[in-house]
């Protein structure tokens, strides 16, 4: 969800090889979690087929999906499918694999995976998650892996205009605002980090900039540990300038984390992974310079104006010195370089 797709932003030569190197593990028969013969053993390999993604429609387009299309292929043939957020992800796993068969031409084989993937998404999501009651606030509810029913809610932003047309944007807003307002967000594992900025996507920008910030930099009550509730809830700063940087059971998972504070930090997300945007809000530092590609020596520049607080409100955003319609910005604007910046 971040690790990967900041090196699809900051180093795309070295995600190219990887992609490259992924590609031919699902040619040779790619395991869900990594082999003795593998640099971390113990490292979970599934959604690889988003990574892909992810990486082709960011510009890496140097990529033969045909080299393991066939792995991929049985990797969607064997999609775990039994507790809620398994269905939620292989939906996200589906969707992803539609696109790539779509990009290579295989008309047939899109139609499919992406009528299976909207299918498992709206059995589940409308007998899982639609319906909300005091459930969904007990952690591995129904099965669940590290998570709660509020918290796997949202794993899927993919389908976030489905969501619209089954419950409204206004009542969707209402109950992401009352998810964080009673704490139910837990910044400490993965199933929900990407939360906080489909504010942007449901009209409400101001909150994903006041949330964001509050997560950076500001001291705040988290309810949630990596596998269960805490007994008493934890008070204090998710990230710390401190060598025990992180709150209590923060699941870094191989840069993880890291990866979602230097994103944070600049004023963009990537809420869909696999989709060449990423979301704007505040970023934490005045001034921010990106090397995108050493090669082509392309350096983007963000800077903030007018700013003399950090709860200020972000009024717009300029791209080269033109306005952008939206808290959003395309990944081929970013990789040609320039200067986006923040107007308070």
């Amino acid at each position: 969800r971040t690790k990967f797709p900041l090196l699809v932003l900051l180093e795309p030569g070295k995600m190219r090889d990887m992609a490259t190197s992924l590609l031919h593990l699902y040619r040779t028969g790619k395991r869900n979690w990594a082999t003795p013969h593998e640099s971390t053993a113990t490292v979970r390999t599934e959604h690889a087929v988003i990574l892909l993604l992810d990486a082709y429609r960011k510009g890496i387009t140097h990529l033969d999906f045909n080299i393991g299309y066939e792995g991929m292929k049985d990797e969607m043939e064997n999609l775990l499918l039994g507790s809620p957020d398994q269905k939620m992800e292989s939906a996200c796993d589906l969707w992803a694999m539609a696109q790539i068969s779509n990009i290579i031409g295989k008309k047939e084989d899109a139609k499919a995976f992406q009528e299976k993937s909207a299918r498992v998404f709206e059995e589940t999501w409308k007998k899982e998650f639609m319906n909300v009651d005091a459930s969904y606030e007990v952690m591995k509810n129904n099965g669940l892996y590290q998570g709660t029913r509020w918290q796997y809610r949202w794993a899927a932003p993919q389908f976030m205009d489905e969501m619209i047309a089954w419950v409204g944007k206004e009542t969707l807003c209402e109950q992401l605002t009352y998810f964080f307002d009673h704490h139910l967000y837990n910044q400490g594992n993965e199933p929900d980090i990407h939360v906080p900025y489909i504010f942007n996507r449901l009209g409400a920008p101001e909150k994903t900039q006041q949330i964001v910030r509050s997560l950076m930099t500001e001291e705040m009550i988290h309810k949630y540990g990596g596998n269960a509730e805490f007994k008493t809830p934890y008070f204090g700063k998710a990230f710390k300038n401190h060598p025990v940087g992180y709150s209590p059971e923060m699941d870094e998972d191989d840069g993880t984390m890291s990866a979602w504070f230097v994103f944070a930090s600049m004023g963009m997300y990537p809420l869909i992974v696999g989709e060449p945007v990423y979301e704007l809000f505040s970023p934490v530092f005045d001034r921010i310079e990106l090397q995108m590609d050493e090669a082509a020596k392309v350096k983007t520049v963000i800077r903030t104006v007018g700013r003399k607080d950090m709860r200020q409100q972000l009024r717009r955003v300029t791209w080269n010195g033109m306005p952008l319609s939206s808290f959003r910005i395309s990944h081929a604007q970013l990789a040609k370089g320039g200067e986006l910046v923040f107007w308070y």
